[in-house]
């Protein structure tokens, strides 16, 4: 267990550790706690940490086969591990980076010739079918590709939804794949985002449908996230590369401290449109997956989605 400690105060993180970990002489497990108080290192762009915790699964070759696992999804993939070896996971999402090099997922046709294909040489085998889509799931939820994740509703919706009975040695699975997957699919790429009526620390009413701009960076963050304010930088960073665009940047507080929503935003850049919801009007919660912040999208002039749940490596990318 190799744990990362992603806030300034080293002081807080041993007192943490001492409080929280005491007895793991006798848990059998090796655990490393580390941390880089500075950022030199650059790991919240290197492995797009958009918000803690942050969990990864690695082969004995120090391989990813599993990212931004929560605790039900990292449940799952350890399951499946338990099932077949670590070896056998690599090689299928090996093979998921090479089969999907042949289909452009975007186009509707291909998306559904490249899931149709794999669900009919699988589903005659339960087992086969469920160690198939089950990783597929996890492959195409948390990809860095915009392009590939969106695909993931399509897939839900047509090939484990549907198939209940192919998952009834794995009920439980299959109803985390569909809460998960329900979370994930509010505003997907290429729909118009849902409307926020929010509020400015001015306490004047704004909807986001209000903003008018050929591309609008729409971010979800807290006051306290400190991975947010990485974040944030890097966005500056960006707006400035972009300065012949018409860019606009709308970041919305998720959390209740009002009194603190409007301190921060006074401090930040007088530029961007800083907003919030402290009284829970807006239903913002219902309306967009917020499990975890800092959340990204990146909108265009009638404020569709081109992209959603990226980091800013891919941000900086879409917007070159």
């Amino acid at each position: 267990m190799f744990a990362v400690y992603t806030q300034p105060s080293e002081k807080k993180a041993k007192a943490y550790i001492k409080e929280n970990f005491s007895d793991l002489n006798n848990s059998g497990i090796n655990f490393y706690f580390v941390s880089d108080s500075l950022l030199e290192s650059d790991f919240q762009r290197k492995y797009a940490v958009l918000a803690t915790p942050q969990v990864f699964l690695l082969d004995e070759n120090k391989k990813i086969v599993g990212r931004n696992l929560k605790g039900e999804s990292l449940s799952q993939l350890l399951s499946s591990l338990k099932n077949k070896s670590d070896k056998s996971v690599v090689e299928l999402v090996d093979f998921f980076d090479n089969y999907f090099e042949e289909y452009n997922l975007s186009d509707s046709t291909e998306r559904k010739a490249a899931f149709g294909l794999l669900f009919e040489k699988s589903k005659s085998s339960p087992k086969l079918y469920r160690d198939i889509f089950g990783e597929l799931y996890l492959y195409l939820r948390f990809n860095s590709e915009p392009s590939v994740q969106s695909s993931m509703p399509f897939m839900v919706k047509n090939y484990i939804e549907p198939f209940k009975n192919l998952w009834e040695a794995d009920l439980k699975i299959y109803n985390d794949i569909i809460y998960s997957a329900s979370l994930a699919m509010r505003n997907p790429v290429g729909e118009k985002t849902s409307d926020l009526k929010l509020f400015t620390s001015e306490n004047m009413a704004m909807r986001l449908s209000e903003i008018n701009a050929d591309n609008t960076i729409l971010m979800f963050f807290d006051i306290k996230c400190k991975i947010c304010e990485v974040y944030l930088k890097d966005i500056t960073r960006i707006i400035e590369m972009s300065q012949n665009r018409d860019l606009k940047v709308v970041l919305v507080y998720t959390g209740r401290d009002k009194t603190g929503f409007i301190k921060y935003s006074t401090q930040g850049n007088p530029h961007y449109i800083w907003l919030h919801d402290t009284d829970r009007e807006s239903e913002m919660f219902d309306k967009y997956d917020l499990s975890s912040v800092p959340t990204i999208y990146l909108l265009d002039k009638d404020k569709k989605i081109i992209a959603k749940d990226i980091n800013t490596i891919t941000l900086e990318k879409l917007l070159k």
